[in-house]
C-alpha cells in the first residue's frame, strides 16, 4: 500500500500490512491500523498524533474499576468478575491506535487467563 496527503504531502510512503502479521504500521506522525479484510475490501484506520502538548489522559472506571476509557467517571453495573482483580495493577493508557484501554502484558495476560 501507498500513502500519501497530510503532512506527508507528495512523498509517497509504502508500507505492507496483514491481517495475522502486522495489522498496525508507524509513519512519521501517523498510526495504520489494518482493522479488517475480506477478499473484496479493506478496512484501513488511520490516526495522527497530536501536535498540541500530551495526549488526553485515560481514565479508571466501571464500579469495579474494569473500564480503561478517554472519559472520566463511566459507570458500569455492579456485579464483580474475578479476571476485575487484574485490572488493579494494569496500566490504563493511550494505545498504539489513539485509544484509551488495558496495555497488554505478560501479567495481565497471565491473571486473565485463570494460570
Amino acid at each position: 500500500m501507498n500513502i500519501t496527503g497530510g503532512d506527508i504531502g507528495d512523498l509517497i510512503k509504502e508500507f505492507t500490512l496483514g491481517m495475522t502479521t502486522k495489522k498496525i504500521t508507524v509513519i512519521d506522525k501517523y498510526t495504520v491500523i489494518l482493522n479488517s479484510a475480506t477478499e473484496n475490501s479493506v478496512n484501513i484506520i488511520v490516526t495522527k498524533e497530536s501536535t498540541f502538548g500530551d495526549p488526553k489522559p485515560c481514565y479508571i472506571g466501571g464500579c469495579s474499576g474494569q473500564i480503561c476509557s478517554d472519559q472520566q467517571g463511566v459507570v458500569s453495573t455492579c456485579e464483580y468478575k474475578e479476571e476485575y482483580a487484574c485490572y488493579k495493577s494494569a496500566k490504563c493508557e493511550r494505545q498504539q491506535n489513539g485509544q484509551c484501554g488495558w496495555t497488554d502484558t505478560v501479567e495481565l495476560t497471565t491473571c486473565l487467563s485463570g494460570k
